[in-house]
């Protein structure tokens, strides 16, 4: 029931675009685009399906990154609050100008580590990360009109969250930790008195502390051609491209 509702105001919103001016609004319709104009102000449902492409930091390792995600949660006019589910899979970038020999750590009551732990690596490990996180999302610009039954609502916005990562290479070995998030993107979205439904774009830029015993680079240096040496950032630095389809009540 909710899909097909979610179909048919996508299909109204685009016969009112063909209809454009020259359509004339009954009386029943101007009553709808009132409780249009009230009712997207009000709590409700937000949901998304999204997908994600871009880059992926861990320490020594950098990844090209491409997946999905599922979000949930409550819009409040402007704000979202919403809780999120993303599956990303890292791949070699083909890119070894950026590998650095790896330290990973070692624990001090075990037998020390085989001397290839600190050999540079050869090829970049893939793997997969499964993210939790919670976004607050906030439009910073915001149009809505309502004409013919039928909400056209275009955002701004920026957005900030936490979450947990837990990356699991295809080699072997786990690493979990925390990360802080933050994006921009614009959206647009249909609605009727009961629904709504669109898509959005936007950029998300993910920081994490370095994996434990992982000494980064601290002196300055240059990574390329460059005017003057800089120190290397010490967070590790993600930067995704994200899709949404967005739909709720």
């Amino acid at each position: 029931m909710r899909q097909s509702s979610v179909a048919l105001v996508l299909a109204l919103a685009s016969s009112r675009a063909w209809a454009g001016h020259h359509h004339v609004e009954t009386d029943e319709e101007k009553s709808e685009d009132a409780v249009i104009q009230q009712v997207d102000s009000q709590p409700q449902l937000e949901l998304g399906l999204a997908g994600r492409f871009g880059t992926f930091h861990t320490g020594p390792v950098y990844n090209m990154a491409a997946g999905v995600a599922v979000e949930g949660g409550v819009r409040l006019d402007k704000l979202a609050l919403l809780g999120e589910y993303q599956l990303l899979g890292l791949f070699d970038p083909n890119d070894s100008s950026r590998q650095q020999p790896s330290t990973l750590p070692v624990n001090v009551d075990s037998a020390p580590a085989p001397a290839q732990a600190a050999s540079p690596m050869h090829s970049t490990p893939g793997g997969v990360v499964h993210r939790l996180g919670a976004n607050a999302r906030y439009s910073v610009g915001r149009f809505l009109v309502a004409e013919g039954g039928i909400g056209v609502r275009g955002d701004l916005w920026l957005e900030g969250g936490l979450g947990e990562e837990l990356i699991e290479w295809s080699g072997g070995g786990y690493l979990h930790r925390a990360d802080v998030s933050i994006g921009a993107g614009a959206g647009i979205r249909f609605r009727g008195t009961q629904h709504h439904a669109g898509y959005q774009l936007g950029v998300r830029a993910t920081f994490a502390e370095p994996p434990a015993g992982y000494m980064p680079v601290t002196t300055p240096t240059c990574a390329g051609p460059c005017d003057a040496p800089t120190i290397p950032h010490a967070l590790d630095h993600s930067i995704l491209g994200t899709f949404t389809i967005v739909f709720g009540g």
